[in-house]
């Protein structure tokens, strides 16, 4: 992997999630974001170093935007700005040792 091919973190959905953290650490009173900023030089450091990204889809969930975010909640939940629930009349799955 290139640093061109990392170029792909300043777009989409995760340049907005960076803006969105810049602001909200702005509103906390940081003085700079809680988001580590990556140079060049880090870009080339990890580049080819990931092997596997493994993502959750098995589960779903309704999300509504929150109607008053909370600025001063820090935690990865509070940054999404959403309110996510799932419906009791859903069926649930329970994974346990047994087989």
């Amino acid at each position: 992997m290139s640093t061109i091919q990392l170029s792909c973190l300043d777009r989409g959905p995760v340049r907005n999630l960076t803006f969105k953290i810049d602001a909200k650490s702005k509103t906390q009173g940081l003085p700079k974001s809680r988001l580590p900023e990556f140079s060049p030089e880090d870009a080339e450091e990890i580049a080819g170093t990931s092997d596997f990204l493994g993502i959750n889809f098995y589960t779903a969930s309704i999300v509504t935007p929150k109607e008053a975010p909370d600025d001063y909640d820090i935690n990865y939940f509070a940054d999404s700005d959403i309110h996510s629930y799932q419906d009791e009349t859903w069926h649930r799955c329970v994974i346990t040792e047994e087989r």
